[in-house]
């Protein structure tokens, strides 16, 4: 059984309504780097500071990657560190900073799977190998498309939708399904009250 989402988001004792779905040993153990990697960009973003999750996370984050074991993920993030300017929304200068460039498509893979497992969790069922899934980080930016409204209105839509809410308000997510196609959904998570992932699932033609 696989836990969605990962149980490493969760400080212990962890909550008792966790999510777990069927999984083969190779999508379960396979993913493992690309889950620490998630929850290391997750916890170090600035908003999710404010959660009250983070004091708990934190120093098992920090043994993670202070561990011999994880110098691929000591790396993926060291080499990403660099500084840029601090400045006001009214343009004024107040230092230089530290920021990580984040891998979203390493991102975007663990939300994808996440949105296969709560599929399968509401509907009982896998999603059908003739649709796929995608996910984006932010949806509230203006994104590249033709549309680059899009995502912000679907994830609008998605917040009026009553939420599964899991731990300290640690993961939360909404979903919404097409009437004439079920396996046409639409998700909207949660983490740590900040970090906002939107996935939609869809047939490959």
């Amino acid at each position: 059984k696989d836990h969605v989402p990962p149980k490493n988001l969760f400080p212990k004792p962890r909550p008792q309504n966790l999510i777990t779905v069927p999984s083969c040993e190779q999508c379960n153990k396979g993913a493992e780097l690309d889950d620490e990697y998630f929850r290391l960009i997750t916890i170090l973003r600035e908003d999710t500071h404010e959660h009250p999750d983070w004091e708990s996370i934190w120093p098992v984050v920090y043994r993670a990657i202070s561990s011999p074991q994880q110098v691929s993920l000591k790396h993926a993030l060291v080499e990403k560190i660099e500084y840029v300017d601090w400045v006001t929304s009214s343009g004024i200068f107040i230092k230089r900073r530290p920021t990580i460039e984040a891998s979203y498509a390493r991102l975007n893979n663990v939300a994808q799977r996440i949105t296969l497992g709560l599929f399968y969790h509401e509907k009982t069922y896998r999603l059908p190998d003739t649709y796929e899934a995608s996910a984006w980080g932010d949806p509230f930016a203006v994104s590249d498309s033709d549309d680059p409204n899009r995502n912000a209105r679907i994830a609008s839509f998605l917040l009026s939708k009553p939420p599964r809410v899991f731990g300290n308000s640690t993961f939360s997510y909404r979903f919404f399904s097409h009437e004439e196609d079920p396996n046409t959904t639409a998700w909207l998570m949660i983490f740590y009250g900040h970090v906002i992932f939107l996935c939609i699932t869809f047939p490959r033609e």
